[in-house]
Protein backbone atom coordinates (compact mmCIF):
# COMPACT_ATOMS: atom_id res chain seq x y z
CA UNK A 1 0.00 0.00 0.00
CA UNK A 2 1.46 3.56 -0.48
CA UNK A 3 2.08 5.99 2.23
CA UNK A 4 -0.59 8.22 3.05
CA UNK A 5 -0.08 11.77 4.76
CA UNK A 6 -0.27 9.99 8.14
CA UNK A 7 1.48 7.54 7.41
CA UNK A 8 4.67 9.90 6.58
CA UNK A 9 3.71 12.51 9.40
CA UNK A 10 4.19 9.62 11.85
CA UNK A 11 7.21 8.66 10.35
CA UNK A 12 9.06 11.93 10.79
CA UNK A 13 7.67 12.56 14.21
CA UNK A 14 9.46 9.49 14.99
CA UNK A 15 12.61 10.15 13.15
CA UNK A 16 12.34 7.02 11.68
CA UNK A 17 13.49 7.61 8.11
CA UNK A 18 14.66 4.29 7.60
CA UNK A 19 11.00 3.12 7.14
CA UNK A 20 10.83 4.60 3.99
CA UNK A 21 13.35 2.62 2.89
CA UNK A 22 11.70 0.46 -0.29
CA UNK A 23 8.46 2.79 -0.36
CA UNK A 24 7.49 4.26 -3.82
CA UNK A 25 6.99 8.33 -4.18
CA UNK A 26 3.39 8.47 -4.78
CA UNK A 27 0.95 11.74 -4.89
CA UNK A 28 1.88 13.26 -1.36
CA UNK A 29 6.09 12.05 -1.36
CA UNK A 30 8.37 13.65 -3.41
CA UNK A 31 12.09 12.87 -2.02
CA UNK A 32 15.47 14.58 -3.02
CA UNK A 33 19.12 13.59 -1.83
CA UNK A 34 20.36 17.21 -2.44
CA UNK A 35 18.83 20.76 -1.38
CA UNK A 36 18.10 22.59 -3.94
CA UNK A 37 20.48 24.96 -5.69
CA UNK A 38 18.48 28.53 -4.85
CA UNK A 39 21.89 30.54 -5.70
CA UNK A 40 20.18 30.32 -8.81
CA UNK A 41 16.89 31.08 -10.36
CA UNK A 42 16.46 27.70 -11.39
CA UNK A 43 16.68 25.99 -8.31
CA UNK A 44 14.65 28.32 -6.82
CA UNK A 45 12.06 28.09 -9.08
CA UNK A 46 12.13 24.11 -8.84
CA UNK A 47 11.36 24.87 -5.01
CA UNK A 48 8.55 26.85 -6.24
CA UNK A 49 7.22 24.25 -8.45
CA UNK A 50 7.06 21.38 -6.25
CA UNK A 51 5.59 23.85 -3.77
CA UNK A 52 2.44 24.53 -5.87
CA UNK A 53 2.27 20.69 -7.55
CA UNK A 54 1.33 20.19 -3.71
CA UNK A 55 -0.90 22.83 -3.19
CA UNK A 56 -3.09 22.06 -6.10
CA UNK A 57 -3.35 18.70 -5.55
CA UNK A 58 -3.75 17.45 -1.62
CA UNK A 59 -0.77 18.28 0.31
CA UNK A 60 2.09 16.55 0.52
CA UNK A 61 5.86 16.03 1.62
CA UNK A 62 9.25 16.95 0.35
CA UNK A 63 12.19 15.17 1.88
CA UNK A 64 15.69 16.40 1.51
CA UNK A 65 18.41 13.75 2.42
CA UNK A 66 16.55 10.29 0.64
CA UNK A 67 18.14 8.65 -2.29
CA UNK A 68 15.76 7.20 -4.80
CA UNK A 69 16.11 4.82 -7.98
CA UNK A 70 13.71 3.83 -10.45
CA UNK A 71 11.81 0.48 -9.11
CA UNK A 72 11.53 -2.60 -10.95
CA UNK A 73 8.00 -3.44 -9.40
CA UNK A 74 6.38 0.13 -10.14
CA UNK A 75 5.57 2.97 -12.18
CA UNK A 76 7.82 5.25 -10.19
CA UNK A 77 11.31 6.11 -7.95
CA UNK A 78 11.67 4.10 -4.89
CA UNK A 79 13.71 4.87 -1.69
CA UNK A 80 17.03 2.65 -1.85
CA UNK A 81 18.96 4.90 1.32
CA UNK A 82 19.29 7.46 3.72
CA UNK A 83 21.69 10.33 2.43
CA UNK A 84 21.60 12.84 5.27
CA UNK A 85 22.55 16.96 4.99
CA UNK A 86 25.15 18.37 6.73
CA UNK A 87 22.90 21.23 8.91
CA UNK A 88 25.00 24.19 6.84
CA UNK A 89 23.82 23.16 3.65
CA UNK A 90 20.26 24.30 4.06
CA UNK A 91 18.69 27.46 5.46
CA UNK A 92 15.20 26.77 6.11
CA UNK A 93 13.90 30.62 6.78
CA UNK A 94 15.74 31.42 2.99
CA UNK A 95 13.55 28.36 1.81
CA UNK A 96 10.24 30.03 3.10
CA UNK A 97 10.82 33.58 1.85
CA UNK A 98 11.80 31.77 -1.78
CA UNK A 99 8.15 30.27 -1.52
CA UNK A 100 6.28 33.50 -0.28
CA UNK A 101 7.80 35.64 -3.22
CA UNK A 102 7.55 33.12 -5.85
CA UNK A 103 4.26 31.49 -5.32
CA UNK A 104 0.45 33.16 -5.18
CA UNK A 105 -1.23 33.33 -3.30
CA UNK A 106 0.19 32.26 0.45
CA UNK A 107 0.41 28.41 0.74
CA UNK A 108 -1.29 28.30 3.86
CA UNK A 109 0.29 26.33 6.72
CA UNK A 110 3.56 25.34 4.91
CA UNK A 111 6.25 24.90 6.98
CA UNK A 112 10.08 23.85 6.30
CA UNK A 113 12.03 22.29 9.42
CA UNK A 114 15.39 20.63 9.68
CA UNK A 115 15.19 17.33 11.37
CA UNK A 116 18.62 15.80 13.15
CA UNK A 117 19.25 12.37 11.54
CA UNK A 118 20.10 11.12 15.41
CA UNK A 119 19.15 12.32 18.84
CA UNK A 120 22.88 12.68 19.33
CA UNK A 121 23.78 13.85 16.29
CA UNK A 122 22.37 17.78 15.10
CA UNK A 123 25.39 18.30 12.34
CA UNK A 124 23.29 15.99 9.62
CA UNK A 125 19.43 15.66 8.96
CA UNK A 126 16.82 16.02 6.83
CA UNK A 127 14.69 18.66 5.42
CA UNK A 128 11.37 18.37 5.23
CA UNK A 129 8.68 20.79 3.21
CA UNK A 130 5.36 20.19 4.59
CA UNK A 131 2.67 21.23 2.29
CA UNK A 132 -1.05 21.07 4.08
CA UNK A 133 -4.04 20.71 2.07
CA UNK A 134 -5.73 23.72 0.79
CA UNK A 135 -8.81 25.99 0.28
CA UNK A 136 -10.52 24.94 -2.90
CA UNK A 137 -11.54 28.53 -3.11
CA UNK A 138 -7.73 29.45 -3.20
CA UNK A 139 -6.26 27.43 -6.13
CA UNK A 140 -5.07 27.27 -8.53
CA UNK A 141 -1.54 28.28 -7.01
CA UNK A 142 0.99 30.16 -9.53
CA UNK A 143 4.40 30.61 -10.07
CA UNK A 144 5.10 34.33 -9.80
CA UNK A 145 8.31 34.04 -12.43
CA UNK A 146 9.34 31.60 -14.94
CA UNK A 147 13.00 31.03 -16.30
CA UNK A 148 14.44 29.97 -19.90
CA UNK A 149 17.36 28.11 -19.31
CA UNK A 150 19.60 25.82 -21.40
CA UNK A 151 18.72 22.42 -20.78
CA UNK A 152 14.78 22.94 -19.65
CA UNK A 153 12.24 24.01 -22.28
CA UNK A 154 9.55 25.65 -20.36
CA UNK A 155 5.75 26.88 -21.28
CA UNK A 156 5.22 30.65 -20.30
CA UNK A 157 1.99 31.42 -19.03
CA UNK A 158 0.84 34.85 -19.07
CA UNK A 159 -2.32 36.88 -20.26
CA UNK A 160 -2.71 40.37 -22.16
CA UNK A 161 -5.76 42.30 -23.55
CA UNK A 162 -5.40 44.87 -26.42
CA UNK A 163 -6.65 47.97 -24.95
CA UNK A 164 -6.62 50.50 -27.54
CA UNK A 165 -3.09 51.06 -28.87
CA UNK A 166 -1.54 49.39 -26.01
CA UNK A 167 -1.09 45.55 -25.04
CA UNK A 168 -1.75 45.11 -21.29
CA UNK A 169 -0.47 42.36 -19.68
CA UNK A 170 -2.46 41.05 -16.54
CA UNK A 171 -0.59 41.04 -12.63
CA UNK A 172 -0.15 37.57 -11.23
CA UNK A 173 -3.12 38.72 -8.94
CA UNK A 174 -5.57 39.44 -11.92
CA UNK A 175 -4.50 36.43 -13.35
CA UNK A 176 -5.31 34.33 -10.36
CA UNK A 177 -8.28 35.64 -10.10
CA UNK A 178 -9.93 34.99 -13.81
CA UNK A 179 -8.24 31.39 -13.37
CA UNK A 180 -10.25 30.70 -10.10
CA UNK A 181 -13.30 31.72 -11.72
CA UNK A 182 -12.88 30.04 -14.62
CA UNK A 183 -12.05 26.81 -12.34
CA UNK A 184 -15.61 27.57 -10.90
CA UNK A 185 -17.92 28.00 -13.82
CA UNK A 186 -16.54 24.78 -15.49
CA UNK A 187 -17.49 22.57 -12.22
CA UNK A 188 -21.09 24.46 -12.32
CA UNK A 189 -21.70 23.99 -16.59
CA UNK A 190 -19.86 20.23 -16.58
CA UNK A 191 -23.13 18.90 -16.34
CA UNK A 192 -24.83 20.73 -18.95
CA UNK A 193 -21.80 19.65 -21.02
CA UNK A 194 -22.69 16.21 -20.62
CA UNK A 195 -26.12 16.79 -21.47
CA UNK A 196 -25.30 18.47 -25.08
CA UNK A 197 -22.89 15.88 -25.80
CA UNK A 198 -25.48 13.21 -25.32
CA UNK A 199 -27.51 15.29 -27.81
CA UNK A 200 -24.39 15.52 -30.50
CA UNK A 201 -24.01 11.79 -29.72
CA UNK A 202 -27.56 11.24 -31.18
CA UNK A 203 -27.09 13.36 -34.15
CA UNK A 204 -23.96 11.37 -34.32
CA UNK A 205 -25.61 8.39 -34.44
CA UNK A 206 -25.21 8.13 -38.88
CA UNK A 207 -22.17 8.11 -38.76
CA UNK A 208 -21.72 5.16 -36.20
CA UNK A 209 -23.86 3.20 -38.76
CA UNK A 210 -21.31 3.65 -41.98
CA UNK A 211 -18.76 2.91 -39.55
CA UNK A 212 -20.32 -0.35 -38.42
CA UNK A 213 -20.80 -1.72 -41.94
CA UNK A 214 -16.54 -1.84 -42.54
CA UNK A 215 -14.74 -4.72 -41.53
CA UNK A 216 -13.81 -5.24 -38.10
CA UNK A 217 -10.48 -6.51 -39.11
CA UNK A 218 -9.86 -3.34 -41.33
CA UNK A 219 -11.53 -0.99 -39.11
CA UNK A 220 -9.44 -2.35 -36.09
CA UNK A 221 -5.89 -1.75 -38.13
CA UNK A 222 -7.08 1.86 -39.46
CA UNK A 223 -7.89 2.40 -35.49
CA UNK A 224 -4.25 0.90 -34.75
CA UNK A 225 -2.31 2.91 -37.11
CA UNK A 226 -4.50 6.20 -35.52
CA UNK A 227 -2.85 5.50 -32.21
CA UNK A 228 0.41 5.08 -33.26
CA UNK A 229 0.77 8.16 -34.35
CA UNK A 230 0.34 9.26 -30.43
CA UNK A 231 3.21 11.52 -29.79
CA UNK A 232 6.55 9.66 -30.44
CA UNK A 233 5.03 5.94 -30.71
CA UNK A 234 5.58 5.61 -34.25
CA UNK A 235 8.88 4.50 -35.01
CA UNK A 236 10.32 3.40 -31.78
CA UNK A 237 9.30 0.52 -29.31
CA UNK A 238 5.46 0.17 -28.69
CA UNK A 239 2.68 -2.24 -27.65
CA UNK A 240 -0.65 -1.85 -28.96
CA UNK A 241 -3.44 -3.90 -27.25
CA UNK A 242 -7.33 -4.13 -28.92
CA UNK A 243 -9.82 -5.60 -27.70
CA UNK A 244 -12.89 -5.83 -31.06
CA UNK A 245 -16.19 -6.37 -30.37
CA UNK A 246 -17.70 -9.01 -33.11
CA UNK A 247 -20.25 -7.46 -34.17
CA UNK A 248 -20.22 -3.93 -32.90
CA UNK A 249 -22.38 -3.31 -30.08
CA UNK A 250 -23.32 0.58 -29.08
CA UNK A 251 -22.04 2.13 -25.52
CA UNK A 252 -24.55 3.79 -22.61
CA UNK A 253 -22.53 6.32 -21.40
CA UNK A 254 -19.52 6.92 -23.22
CA UNK A 255 -20.30 11.06 -23.87
CA UNK A 256 -21.66 10.87 -20.07
CA UNK A 257 -19.51 12.64 -17.43
CA UNK A 258 -22.00 11.29 -14.74
CA UNK A 259 -20.29 8.88 -11.46
CA UNK A 260 -20.51 5.19 -12.75
CA UNK A 261 -20.63 6.09 -16.92
CA UNK A 262 -18.07 4.13 -18.98
CA UNK A 263 -16.36 7.69 -19.42
CA UNK A 264 -15.56 8.58 -16.18
CA UNK A 265 -14.55 4.54 -15.39
CA UNK A 266 -11.48 5.54 -18.04
CA UNK A 267 -10.88 8.70 -16.21
CA UNK A 268 -10.64 7.21 -12.56
CA UNK A 269 -10.23 2.95 -13.16
CA UNK A 270 -11.16 0.91 -10.70
CA UNK A 271 -9.28 -1.50 -9.10
CA UNK A 272 -5.84 0.72 -10.37
CA UNK A 273 -2.73 0.61 -7.95
CA UNK A 274 -0.46 3.41 -7.17
CA UNK A 275 2.52 3.78 -9.25
CA UNK A 276 1.28 0.81 -11.34
CA UNK A 277 1.51 -0.02 -15.14
CA UNK A 278 -2.49 -0.11 -15.68
CA UNK A 279 -5.13 1.50 -17.37
CA UNK A 280 -4.73 4.88 -14.95
CA UNK A 281 -3.49 7.86 -17.10
CA UNK A 282 -4.27 10.81 -14.44
CA UNK A 283 -5.81 12.48 -17.55
CA UNK A 284 -9.52 13.66 -18.59
CA UNK A 285 -11.43 11.80 -21.71
CA UNK A 286 -11.58 13.84 -24.72
CA UNK A 287 -13.74 13.50 -27.72
CA UNK A 288 -12.15 12.59 -31.05
CA UNK A 289 -14.31 13.42 -34.08
CA UNK A 290 -17.17 11.98 -32.44
CA UNK A 291 -16.05 8.34 -32.47
CA UNK A 292 -14.05 7.88 -29.55
CA UNK A 293 -12.91 9.23 -26.22
CA UNK A 294 -9.13 9.60 -25.57
CA UNK A 295 -7.06 9.74 -22.33
CA UNK A 296 -3.36 9.64 -22.51
CA UNK A 297 0.02 9.51 -19.59
CA UNK A 298 2.88 12.02 -21.28
CA UNK A 299 3.73 10.73 -24.36
CA UNK A 300 4.46 7.08 -23.13
CA UNK A 301 0.60 5.88 -23.13
CA UNK A 302 -2.29 6.74 -25.02
CA UNK A 303 -5.98 4.98 -25.12
CA UNK A 304 -8.98 5.46 -27.07
CA UNK A 305 -12.39 3.67 -26.11
CA UNK A 306 -14.90 3.90 -29.36
CA UNK A 307 -18.81 4.05 -29.33
CA UNK A 308 -18.94 0.71 -30.97
CA UNK A 309 -17.18 -0.96 -28.04
CA UNK A 310 -13.63 -1.13 -29.73
CA UNK A 311 -10.74 -0.32 -27.03
CA UNK A 312 -7.33 0.42 -28.29
CA UNK A 313 -4.04 1.22 -26.42
CA UNK A 314 -0.27 1.87 -27.23
CA UNK A 315 2.68 2.23 -24.97
CA UNK A 316 5.85 2.79 -24.74
CA UNK A 317 8.29 -0.59 -24.75
CA UNK A 318 11.60 1.47 -23.90
CA UNK A 319 12.61 2.48 -20.56
CA UNK A 320 10.01 5.27 -20.51
CA UNK A 321 7.51 2.81 -19.84
CA UNK A 322 7.56 -1.42 -20.49
CA UNK A 323 11.32 -1.28 -19.73
CA UNK A 324 11.15 0.88 -16.41
CA UNK A 325 13.59 -0.34 -14.01
CA UNK A 326 17.26 0.42 -13.07
CA UNK A 327 18.72 -1.62 -16.51
CA UNK A 328 19.16 -0.24 -20.06
CA UNK A 329 19.71 -2.86 -22.26
CA UNK A 330 16.35 -3.14 -24.10
CA UNK A 331 14.90 -5.69 -21.33
CA UNK A 332 11.01 -5.19 -20.76
CA UNK A 333 9.80 -5.40 -17.34
CA UNK A 334 7.99 -8.50 -16.96
CA UNK A 335 5.65 -7.01 -14.27
CA UNK A 336 5.15 -3.54 -16.95
CA UNK A 337 3.91 -5.66 -19.30
CA UNK A 338 1.90 -8.78 -17.72
CA UNK A 339 0.22 -6.13 -15.52
CA UNK A 340 -0.29 -3.91 -18.06
CA UNK A 341 -2.25 -7.07 -19.84
CA UNK A 342 -4.42 -8.12 -17.39
CA UNK A 343 -5.46 -4.63 -16.82
CA UNK A 344 -6.57 -4.15 -19.94
CA UNK A 345 -8.68 -7.28 -19.93
CA UNK A 346 -9.69 -6.34 -16.73
CA UNK A 347 -11.22 -2.93 -17.74
CA UNK A 348 -13.02 -4.44 -21.20
CA UNK A 349 -15.31 -6.14 -18.54
CA UNK A 350 -16.33 -2.73 -17.63
CA UNK A 351 -16.94 -1.79 -21.27
CA UNK A 352 -19.23 -5.08 -21.84
CA UNK A 353 -21.44 -4.14 -18.63
CA UNK A 354 -22.14 -0.60 -20.47
CA UNK A 355 -22.69 -2.52 -24.02
CA UNK A 356 -26.70 -2.13 -25.04
CA UNK A 357 -26.31 -5.48 -26.73
CA UNK A 358 -23.78 -7.84 -26.36
CA UNK A 359 -21.56 -9.01 -28.75
CA UNK A 360 -21.29 -12.93 -29.48
CA UNK A 361 -17.26 -12.86 -29.39
CA UNK A 362 -14.81 -10.37 -28.89
CA UNK A 363 -10.89 -10.77 -30.73
CA UNK A 364 -8.41 -9.57 -28.84
CA UNK A 365 -5.33 -8.42 -30.85
CA UNK A 366 -1.41 -7.73 -29.46
CA UNK A 367 1.15 -6.41 -31.51
CA UNK A 368 4.46 -5.04 -31.01
CA UNK A 369 6.60 -2.39 -33.32
CA UNK A 370 10.36 -1.72 -33.96
CA UNK A 371 11.18 -4.18 -31.29
CA UNK A 372 14.29 -5.10 -33.33
CA UNK A 373 16.38 -2.20 -33.07
CA UNK A 374 19.52 -1.22 -31.20
CA UNK A 375 19.29 -2.35 -28.51
CA UNK A 376 16.95 -5.02 -29.20
CA UNK A 377 13.76 -5.86 -26.81
CA UNK A 378 14.55 -8.94 -24.35
CA UNK A 379 12.14 -10.52 -22.83
CA UNK A 380 12.89 -12.52 -19.42
CA UNK A 381 10.99 -15.57 -17.12
CA UNK A 382 9.68 -15.12 -14.39
CA UNK A 383 9.53 -11.87 -12.38
CA UNK A 384 12.46 -8.92 -12.95
CA UNK A 385 14.37 -9.83 -9.52
CA UNK A 386 14.27 -13.61 -10.83
CA UNK A 387 17.78 -15.11 -10.75
CA UNK A 388 17.06 -17.48 -14.09
CA UNK A 389 17.65 -14.42 -16.05
CA UNK A 390 18.54 -15.59 -19.46
CA UNK A 391 17.64 -12.94 -22.32
CA UNK A 392 14.93 -14.04 -25.66
CA UNK A 393 15.71 -11.45 -28.17
CA UNK A 394 12.73 -9.98 -30.04
CA UNK A 395 12.66 -12.37 -32.95
CA UNK A 396 11.29 -9.60 -35.70
CA UNK A 397 10.36 -6.04 -35.17
CA UNK A 398 6.74 -6.83 -35.33
CA UNK A 399 4.41 -9.19 -33.66
CA UNK A 400 0.71 -9.58 -34.50
CA UNK A 401 -1.43 -12.17 -32.37
CA UNK A 402 -5.05 -12.51 -31.70
CA UNK A 403 -7.06 -14.42 -29.51
CA UNK A 404 -10.99 -14.30 -29.70
CA UNK A 405 -13.00 -15.69 -26.72
CA UNK A 406 -17.00 -16.08 -26.47
CA UNK A 407 -18.73 -13.07 -24.58
CA UNK A 408 -20.49 -15.37 -22.50
CA UNK A 409 -17.41 -17.19 -21.66
CA UNK A 410 -15.26 -14.01 -20.95
CA UNK A 411 -12.79 -14.29 -17.77
CA UNK A 412 -10.43 -11.07 -17.44
CA UNK A 413 -7.25 -13.42 -15.79
CA UNK A 414 -7.45 -16.26 -18.25
CA UNK A 415 -7.77 -13.90 -21.06
CA UNK A 416 -4.68 -12.39 -20.02
CA UNK A 417 -2.80 -15.43 -19.48
CA UNK A 418 -4.15 -16.48 -23.36
CA UNK A 419 -2.26 -13.10 -24.70
CA UNK A 420 0.56 -13.98 -22.41
CA UNK A 421 1.33 -16.56 -23.60
CA UNK A 422 1.20 -15.61 -27.09
CA UNK A 423 3.49 -13.06 -26.67
CA UNK A 424 5.80 -15.21 -23.98
CA UNK A 425 6.00 -17.93 -26.93
CA UNK A 426 7.04 -15.14 -29.48
CA UNK A 427 10.09 -14.43 -27.54
CA UNK A 428 10.79 -18.25 -27.04
CA UNK A 429 9.44 -18.30 -23.81
CA UNK A 430 7.18 -21.43 -22.14
CA UNK A 431 4.05 -19.65 -20.72
CA UNK A 432 4.24 -21.15 -17.22
CA UNK A 433 7.36 -18.68 -16.49
CA UNK A 434 4.97 -15.95 -17.07
CA UNK A 435 4.90 -14.02 -13.58
CA UNK A 436 1.53 -14.44 -11.87
CA UNK A 437 0.91 -17.90 -13.76
CA UNK A 438 -1.47 -20.32 -11.79
CA UNK A 439 -2.86 -23.42 -12.73
CA UNK A 440 -6.58 -23.59 -11.86
CA UNK A 441 -9.27 -26.03 -12.92
CA UNK A 442 -6.76 -26.48 -15.71
CA UNK A 443 -6.59 -23.64 -16.91
CA UNK A 444 -3.86 -20.99 -17.06
CA UNK A 445 -4.29 -17.81 -15.31
CA UNK A 446 -2.83 -14.62 -14.00
CA UNK A 447 -3.08 -13.65 -10.20
CA UNK A 448 -2.64 -10.20 -9.49
CA UNK A 449 -1.72 -11.14 -6.01
CA UNK A 450 0.79 -13.24 -6.94
CA UNK A 451 1.98 -11.14 -9.97
CA UNK A 452 2.70 -8.30 -7.12
CA UNK A 453 5.18 -10.28 -5.31
CA UNK A 454 7.34 -11.03 -7.78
Amino acid sequence: MPLSANDLEGIIQRCAFHELVGQVENDVLDCKKQPYKVAEDAGKRELAKDVVAFANNQGGYVIIGIRTAKSTTSFGDEVVDLHPLDRDLVNTDQYGSIVRSWVFPDVQGLSIEWIPSAPADAAKGFVVVRVPPQKASAKPFLIKRVIDGAKVVETLFGYAERKGDKNLPLTVEELHKYLNLGLSYERTIDERFAAIELLLANVLAARQQDTMRKHSTELAQQRIEHVLDFGTLRGNPALVLAAVPEPSMSLRSIWLKTNGSIRRLLENPPDSRDAGWNMQTLDSPRIEAGECIRVSNGTVKVIDLYRDGMLVLAAAADEQYLGWGRHHDGTINSIALVESVLSFTEFYNHVLNDAQEQPSSIVFRAEFYSMAGDPPRILRPYGPNSFLREAHIAPNHTMHKTVKVPSSNFRSDELAFGILSEIYLWFGIEPEKIPGYVLKEGRGRVDKSLLLKQ
